[in-house]
């Protein structure tokens, strides 16, 4: 679950986004509507290509138990890295695996240095083999790849990006504390190589995942969130001053009901008053991020709310559900508790934007932002 150090602001990932299209546009002259067309296929296929590759030299299917301690499963490892196929996009730059700085800086030197001295192969290998054939638990398995290979979390990233892509992603620290930044997480990657910290990366990527399917986005994966990071930090420069800032709300208090006379809106109002063509399709797109805004202030003020109360381990289970129409609510909270509260979100735009909530919990009263 996202806790304070992964959790994204939708209103601020949502500006990012624009800018990131408007950039992808000036760039290549085409819109951004997909990962699987224009600019991003072009820059970012070849990753899932490169794994693809890299399972395939692995071939572990064919490994077995005798091949420990023999160097074979090493030097099956270091040419799933070492992937660059002529006249192909297919090239590995996940990993820092060329010695253009000297041997000692490539990211999976251990590798090498682990064949000059049996006892570390068979170690190392023992190491390699039960991971990918699950024998170890993730947890220990990262810090045996620390032991053998220090902090180079770009390697070790990539190893679990091999094991499961659809579950891991590879990482560049500079890159993504960039893009982190740009959209309000405050995780820091960089000198932070540990099972901890790369959990809470996998997480930011799973929200914005989850932030890139509110957009509109289908059939999003992680990798798909990865290569957003990846444009976003080198596409779109980091100008905080220029976005829209929608503060939390101090307080949530229960009010009575809010009735409207709608009889007595003149539904024609709007369009005399207006100059020119209606644009009913920009509209559409603000009403549907001013709601998801106040679906991102309400859920952080839930968190919020528990967390002051003492219970943090509810915090990290506020949900937004909005997406499941069925379920007639757009929150899934808890009282202290610890019993459900079911909030429906709704968005008033004017001089003064409110953000009305209505809980089943509370008989249909008013919580007002």
């Amino acid at each position: 679950m996202p806790n304070s150090e992964t959790y994204l602001s939708y209103p601020l990932f949502h500006q990012r986004f624009l800018q990131l299209k408007d950039a992808i546009l000036k760039k290549s002259g085409q819109p951004f509507f997909s990962f699987e067309e224009g600019l991003p296929l072009e820059w970012e296929d070849y990753k899932m290509k490169v794994c693809e590759e890299g399972r395939k030299r692995l071939a572990v299917d064919e490994w077995t138990e005798d091949e420990i301690g023999s160097g074979q499963i090493i030097r099956r490892l270091i040419a799933a890295i070492e992937i660059d196929i002529p006249h192909t996009d297919v090239r590995n730059n996940l990993v820092q695996w060329e010695a253009r700085f000297g041997e000692q800086a490539r990211s999976h030197q251990s590798l090498y240095e682990a064949l000059d001295d049996p006892k570390v192969t068979h170690s190392y290998e023992k190491l390699i083999y039960d991971f990918f054939k699950e024998n170890i638990s993730r947890d220990r398995a990262f810090q045996g790849f620390i032991d053998h290979a220090g902090r180079r979390y770009d390697y070790i990233a990539y190893l679990f990006y091999l094991y499961r892509p659809e579950r891991y992603a590879p990482i560049k620290t500079t890159f993504f504390d960039q893009a982190f930044s740009m959209m309000g997480i405050p995780l820091r990657t960089a000198r932070n190589c540990s099972w901890e910290n790369y959990q809470a990366y996998l997480t930011a990527l799973r929200e914005v995942k989850k932030a890139l399917e509110r957009d509109g986005f289908e059939d999003v994966s992680l990798i798909h969130a990865h290569s957003f990071c990846w444009m976003l930090s080198h596409l779109v420069e980091e100008t905080p001053g220029d976005l829209v800032s929608i503060p939390l709300p101090e307080e949530v208090r229960i009010l009575d009901p809010v009735q409207t006379d709608r009889k007595s809106q003149n539904p024609d109002q709007e369009r005399r008053t207006m100059s020119g063509p209606i644009d009913y399709e920009a509209q559409h797109r603000k009403r549907i991020f001013l709601g998801h805004c106040a679906e991102d202030i309400a859920c952080r003020a839930e968190k919020r709310r528990l967390e002051m109360a003492g219970r943090p381990d509810l915090a990290d289970q506020v949900k937004i559900v909005s997406k499941n129409a069925a379920l007639g609510y757009d929150i899934r909270s808890y009282d202290e508790t610890g019993d459900e509260r079911y909030i429906e979100v709704k968005a008033i735009s004017g001089e003064k934007p409110v953000i009305r909530s209505i809980s089943p919990r509370t008989n249909g009263q008013l919580a007002q932002n």
